[in-house]
């Protein structure tokens, strides 16, 4: 029985970090999301200040869909695999009267479709990577 467990999991472990590249994705989402690819950011931030000023109800997915594409073309994360760059998407919370861009703006990377990473980036799980990129750009505005 033991033996079959460890044959098991070193089996899976191996798919998830060889076919479905977990470490990679981690290695992504700490990027785009944790804001450690800086120069990236920094151009977003630097084409988004404008724009996220205006009431979020003036504020468009498609428009801020293609200043991340402008600020990927400028920063070294044009260099990605594509792969993992096609993988971020930007998302607008729901806005209150009063709100700006800066309330509802967030960055997003979808693994919904990975099935096996689905199962540990969970909705719960990136809510909180959300939760926490929120933060830290609205930090980054200061």
């Amino acid at each position: 029985m033991e033996t079959a467990h460890e044959k098991t999991n070193k089996q899976l472990l191996h798919i998830l970090f060889t076919k479905y590249q977990l470490e990679e994705h981690c290695a992504h989402i700490r990027k785009y999301l944790l804001m450690a690819q800086g120069d990236l950011m920094e151009y977003l931030i630097d084409l988004l200040a404008d724009e996220l000023s205006k009431p979020a109800s003036d504020i468009y997915k498609h428009t801020m869909r293609a200043y991340l594409d402008t600020a990927i073309r400028s920063s070294n994360a044009q260099f990605h695999k594509q792969e993992f760059i096609n993988r971020l998407d930007v998302k607008l919370l729901h806005a209150n009267e009063k709100d700006s861009g800066w309330q509802t703006f967030l960055l997003d990377y979808k693994v919904s479709d990975l099935t096996p990473l689905s199962t540990i980036f969970t909705q719960e799980v990136m809510g909180n990577y959300n939760k926490i990129f929120s933060f830290m750009f609205k930090l980054k505005k200061i």
